[in-house]
């Protein structure tokens, strides 16, 4: 399996598109990687678009819900794009 995260910028905001399952520790970890770099290059306006995300677990709802608490504290954002209706 391939556990990637495509980030390109459009304007002012970083976009994330994960393209797997957000269930593995090591995919989560991959988009927390993405994530952080995104912070240490002051991106702080995010979106992650879930379009390819077939399947979310509850530490990766933590993840997001803590990286949105965490950007609004930096002047940013987190918003979610394409969620898919199982999800």
């Amino acid at each position: 399996m391939s556990d990637s995260v495509t980030r390109s910028r459009i304007g002012s905001m970083t976009y994330l598109a994960p393209t797997m399952a957000l269930v593995a520790a090591d995919s989560i970890a991959v988009l927390e990687a993405a994530l952080a770099e995104c912070v240490a290059q002051h991106q702080v306006t995010i979106v992650i678009d879930l379009g390819k995300v077939a399947l979310l677990s509850g530490r990766s709802l933590e993840l997001i819900a803590n990286s949105a608490a965490r950007l609004s504290a930096l002047g940013g954002w987190l918003k979610l794009a394409y969620p898919s209706p199982l999800l």
